[in-house]
């Protein structure tokens, strides 16, 4: 079984102090180095090195760096592994995740409690990820999973194990479990409505990940404001994609033979949107409104700048390690979080366009 990535940097650190590469009170390489060193995020290298001074190993010192003070580590007790929650997720830095992370982590520490993160981004196989953490002592888990087919099973097998677990940022609709998520469903809606209200009638919608709940939820958002418009579903206008990834030339194809006046994805692949439209000679949001979701910190610096769907990313991260911390205290009711989702309205959705509006009935239908 593959350690994760910050553990591999962190015993081959542990390996080198002892071996005397570095005397007490020497400072280690920078970051930076250590993580070219190792091919790794410096927020593996950050990981391992706090890992390291937490065993007693290491200090820091502010501004000056990271210094030897032990070669010797103290081993955490019993207690203390279970003061640890691990967390199994797709950490990118500029992405929605990363945010997650920071509220897990934060809350965390409130409560005493530390997160132990593997990053699953790149993970063959999510249950040794979970398993690993399991055997490591943790006291539950944070679980944002990729496959929902390899996640359901799982979740099953921490069930089968009573062990705490709570799903973030997506649900399983067959299996009842903890979580905590954004209104996906809402916030496509009023998105799509945005797009409605300035007179759009072609408004494509894009989106990888078809069968994950938050994808799900979009797409019945963006239907019924669609039908509430009095509009039929064109099947033509939706690309919705199996993979995690949406390939160019299928994007470029979709924006070729549509003749879209609006589209509505994720914040990512809407930035990539407005580039191939700025290629194919279409003006945002002249031509072409474009709205995303997320609200990813790049939307605010793009050309016309983003219009977004903001869903409380630091909040489901915390709230992921409150409903954890319940169930330690023994709580056994299931707890399942919505979170408010909020449109925030820029330049690339534009102002209204000349068409005919009809009269539109904002009804609310799960």
């Amino acid at each position: 079984m593959a350690k994760p990535l910050y553990q591999q940097v962190k015993d081959d650190l542990l390996g080198e102090i002892r071996r005397g590469r570095w005397a007490i009170g020497d400072c280690l390489p920078r970051e930076l180095d250590l993580s070219r060193q190792y091919n790794v995020s410096r927020f593996t290298v950050r990981q391992a090195l706090l890992e390291l001074t937490r065993e007693g190993l290491l200090y820091r010192r502010a501004g000056k760096g990271t210094f030897i003070k032990s070669n010797v580590p103290v081993r955490d007790s019993a207690d203390k592994r279970k003061k640890q929650i691990g967390f199994v997720l797709p950490y990118i830095a500029d992405a929605h995740t990363g945010r997650i992370l920071k509220g897990a982590e934060r809350e965390a520490a409130e409560n005493g409690y530390r997160i132990i993160f593997v990053n699953s981004q790149k993970a063959a196989d999510e249950w040794s990820l979970l398993d690993e953490l399991y055997h490591e002592g943790v006291a539950g888990i944070i679980y944002y999973y990729l496959d929902p087919a390899g996640c359901e099973e799982n979740v099953i097998k921490l069930r089968e194990r009573d062990f705490p677990f709570v799903l973030v940022d997506r649900f399983l609709p067959h299996i009842p479990t903890d979580y905590v998520v954004s209104d996906n469903f809402t916030g496509s809606y009023e998105a799509v409505r945005h797009l409605l209200t300035l007179g759009h009638r072609r408004i494509g919608m894009i989106a990888c990940d078809r069968r994950v709940s938050s994808v799900e939820q979009r797409l019945k958002g963006y239907c019924l404001a669609i039908k509430n418009q009095g509009l039929d579903i064109d099947l033509d206008l939706l690309l919705l994609e199996d993979e995690r990834e949406l390939a160019e030339p299928k994007l470029t194809a979709f924006m070729e033979k549509t003749n879209l006046t609006a589209i509505f994805t994720s914040d990512f692949i809407a930035i990539g949107a407005m580039k191939l439209a700025a290629r194919l000679g279409k003006k945002v949001p002249e031509e072409l409104a474009v709205v995303g979701f997320d609200n990813a910190p790049v939307g605010n610096f793009t050309i016309p700048s983003l219009t977004t769907v903001e869903q409380p990313c630091e909040q489901l991260g915390a709230e992921a390690v409150k409903i954890l911390i319940n169930k330690f205290k023994g709580t056994e009711l299931l707890t399942q979080k919505v979170l408010n989702t909020e449109l925030i309205v820029r330049a690339s959705s534009g102002e209204a366009v000349a068409i005919k509006k009809t009269e539109f009935n904002p009804i609310f239908m799960r």
